[in-house]
C-alpha cells in the first residue's frame, strides 16, 4: 500500500483529483489562518517526491480503510462459522433430552406396591438418579470442548484487537520518527550557514555599491583613512575621532535585502513568481539573511535572489558553459568565491526575464532531481515604508564615513 505503484489509475484521473484536493486545502488552509499540509487523515501514506502527491496518498488511504473493513468482515464470518459448527452438537443433546422425556411419559405405569417393597424400589430409583445425575468421562469432554471452542474465539479476538493497536502505534512512529532528527539537522545547518550569511550580507552591501555608480577613486581614498581614524572605532575606545584634513565625516546607510524589497514594488512582484515557482519544488527550503534570501536542498544551496540597484537578481546553481549559445542572458560570477556554488546570475528585469528563469528554474529541478509538488501560491508583497520606520525597525543601519570634501 505505501509504495508507488499506482498503475491501475492514470495519470489524469490523479491530476484532476489533485487540482480538486489543492483548492479544498487552500480554502481550508485560508479559513484555518495556517498552512494545513500534512494534517490531514491521508497525510501519513504522501510521499512527496511523486507527481500528484495528495491524490496517490488519498487513495492509498482509502485502500487501507476499505482492506481494514474487509478483514473485519472476514473476521466477523469465522466467528459466525465457528458458533454454527457449536450450534448443531447442543441441538443434538435438546433433541436427545425431550425424547427421554416422553419415552418416560408414554412408558406403562407399574403396579402400586406397599411396604418394605415399596420402600426398597424409591431408594434403588434415588440411587439411579444420583447415578444418572454423577457427571461421566463423556460429559467432561463436551464440557471441555465448549470452554475450549470459547478460548479460542476471545483469543482470536484479543488478538486482532492488540494487532488493530500495533498497526496504529507503528504508523504513528513512523510519522514522527524523523521530527526530532530534522529539528537537529535543521539547528546544526543554521549554525552553519550563519557565518557564511554574514560574509554574503557585506559582499552584496558592495556589489550594490558598485552598481548604484559609486566612484571607485573615492572609495580607495576612503580606505586609508578610516583605518587610521574610524568614528566609530574612537566613539568605542572613548576617544574623539579625528577627521584628516581635506575629508568630512557623513552618514550612509547599510541596507538590507528585505528593505530593498518593501521599497522596490515591481522587485516585489518578480521576487513573488520566483519564491512561488521555487518552493514548487520538493525539499527546498529558503533562508532570510541580511543582504539576500538563499534557497538549500538538504546542505547545497541551489540559487541565491539579491536586489542589485533597483534589479532583482536571481544565482543559480547551472552552469554557465551549458547555456553559452542560447536564448537566456546572464552573467558568468563562478570566478567570484561568493557565487562558486551559484554561477549563473540573472537580471530580472522584464516579463520575459522572469519567464526565462522559471525556465532555468525548471533545468534547475531536472539537474538536482526534485520533483515538482506544488504550492499554495503565496503574496509576498510589502507595504511601503520610509527610511525612518525602517531604522526603527533595524532593517536599515546607518553608519559614519569619511569621504573627501567637494571642491566648492
Amino acid at each position: 500500500m505505501e509504495g508507488k505503484d499506482l498503475s491501475g489509475i492514470s495519470e489524469r484521473d490523479f491530476l484532476s483529483r489533485q487540482q480538486v484536493i489543492d483548492v479544498d486545502k487552500w480554502l481550508a488552509s485560508e479559513r484555518a489562518g495556517h498552512d494545513l499540509c500534512g494534517t490531514m487523515d491521508y497525510c501519513g501514506y504522501c510521499v512527496k517526491a511523486e507527481m500528484h502527491p495528495c491524490a496517490k496518498a488519498e487513495f492509498r488511504y482509502k485502500m487501507r480503510v476499505a482492506l481494514d473493513e474487509l478483514e473485519e468482515e472476514e473476521n466477523a464470518r469465522e466467528e459466525t462459522a465457528a458458533a454454527d459448527a457449536v450450534a448443531p452438537v447442543n441441538a443434538d443433546e435438546k433433541a436427545a433430552a425431550a425424547e427421554e422425556d416422553r419415552e418416560k411419559e408414554t412408558a406403562p405405569q407399574a403396579p402400586v406396591k406397599g411396604g418394605a417393597e415399596a420402600e426398597e424400589e424409591a431408594v434403588s430409583s434415588s440411587a439411579e438418579e444420583r447415578a444418572e445425575e454423577t457427571p461421566t468421562e463423556g460429559t467432561f469432554a463436551a464440557i471441555a470442548e465448549e470452554d475450549a471452542e470459547e478460548a479460542a474465539a476471545a483469543l482470536l479476538a484479543e488478538g486482532e484487537e492488540r494487532r488493530a493497536d500495533e498497526e496504529e502505534l507503528l504508523s504513528e512512529l513512523a510519522a514522527t520518527e524523523n521530527e526530532p532528527f530534522a529539528e537537529q539537522e535543521s539547528e546544526k545547518d543554521e549554525r552553519s550557514f550563519a557565518e557564511e550569511d554574514k560574509t554574503e550580507g557585506r559582499s552584496f552591501d558592495e556589489e550594490d555599491k558598485t552598481e548604484q555608480g559609486a566612484p571607485a577613486a573615492e572609495k580607495s581614498a576612503n580606505a586609508a583613512p578610516s583605518q587610521k581614524t574610524s568614528p566609530e572605532e574612537g566613539e568605542e575606545g572613548g576617544q574623539t575621532a579625528v577627521v584628516p584634513d581635506g575629508y568630512e565625516e557623513v552618514i550612509r546607510y547599510r541596507r538590507s535585502f528585505k528593505s530593498r524589497l518593501i521599497q522596490n514594488e515591481k522587485a516585489q512582484d518578480h521576487y513573488t513568481e520566483l519564491k512561488n515557482a521555487l518552493s514548487e519544488l520538493s525539499g527546498i527550503r529558503s533562508r532570510l539573511c541580511q543582504g539576500c534570501e538563499n534557497f538549500r536542498v538538504g546542505k547545497s544551496r541551489i540559487a541565491k535572489i539579491n536586489i542589485g540597484g533597483k534589479t532583482l537578481v536571481l544565482y543559480l546553481a547551472l552552469d554557465p558553459r551549458e547555456y553559452e549559445e542560447t536564448k537566456y542572458r546572464f552573467t558568468d560570477v563562478s570566478e567570484k568565491k561568493t557565487y562558486a556554488e551559484t554561477p549563473m546570475k540573472l537580471r530580472i528585469t522584464s516579463a520575459r526575464a522572469l519567464r526565462h528563469a522559471k525556465e532555468l528554474i525548471a533545468d534547475l529541478a531536472e539537474k538536482f532531481s526534485l520533483a515538482n509538488v506544488g504550492c499554495i501560491y503565496m503574496d509576498y508583497h510589502f507595504p511601503y515604508r520610509t527610511d525612518e520606520q525602517l531604522i526603527a525597525k533595524g532593517l536599515i543601519k546607518p553608519y559614519k564615513a569619511l569621504v573627501k570634501k567637494k571642491n566648492k
